[in-house]
């Protein structure tokens, strides 16, 4: 995969554009093999649109402590809001790998 294509994906995944935009978009890749390596887990477009949809939320995590070192009273509850909904998702997570162990 050109490296210049896994950019621009991961841009958008900063964006967290949808296939159907992202197809919209791109137009060096067949439509119908773009679609199938989106969903697929081990394609470098997968990983590269979900290293843009993280990026972003590393970006907006790092910019709100920043603002809640500084005393931003909305800044601090967004944080903590963030944090506990990453928690939420994460046990989320693990119960779901768990039931489809048993």
């Amino acid at each position: 995969m050109e490296k210049e294509i896994l950019n621009k994906i991961t841009q958008l995944g900063t964006l967290s554009y949808d296939i159907d935009r992202i197809v919209f978009l791109i137009n060096d890749i067949d439509e119908d093999t773009l679609r199938k390596e989106f969903y697929n887990k081990d394609s470098d477009i997968y990983r590269a649109y979900k290293k843009g949809v993280l990026l972003a939320e590393f970006n907006i995590d790092k910019k709100l402590l920043e603002l809640a070192q500084n005393g931003d009273i909305k800044a601090i509850q967004l944080l903590e809001d963030r944090k506990k909904n990453r928690e939420k998702i994460t046990k989320s997570k693990k119960k779901k790998k768990h039931i489809d162990i048993i």
